[in-house]
């Protein structure tokens, strides 16, 4: 599983070289491969169900689902098509289980969701 480390909880000592190779973020670790170059992490986790596009697009979708937002019917019906792939469904369980938070981000949004859904 490809894993994320923020850089700021990165080891002390640690420089962005060990991490990537090229020097560069963001980049990407699975093993013993890394990507570095944006499109192509994005291309790497689109995997063959998405396209970069839809890959791009899916945490507008899962916005749109978390904030109840409408839509044109011909982009609900892509939203919903993501929503319904298996692995944006793994995604959004992985998500709710995911113990980092920035917690700037997180007061400031304390008072506008209406449900928490990590414990559902």
């Amino acid at each position: 599983m490809p894993e994320c480390n923020p850089l700021g909880n990165l080891p002390v000592g640690t420089s962005i070289a060990d991490v990537s190779p090229s020097g560069r973020v963001p980049c990407l670790r699975d093993g013993e491969l890394r990507v570095w170059d944006s499109l192509a992490v994005v291309e790497y986790l689109a995997g063959p169900h998405f396209s970069a596009v839809d890959a791009f697009y899916a945490p507008v979708a899962f916005r749109v689902q978390t904030y109840g937002l409408q839509m044109e019917p011909a982009a609900m019906q892509y939203v919903s098509r993501l929503l319904a792939l298996a692995s944006m469904r793994d995604w959004y369980a992985a998500a709710l289980q995911e113990p980092w938070r920035e917690e700037e981000h997180e007061a400031a949004v304390r008072d506008i969701l209406l449900e928490d859904r990590r414990n559902t």
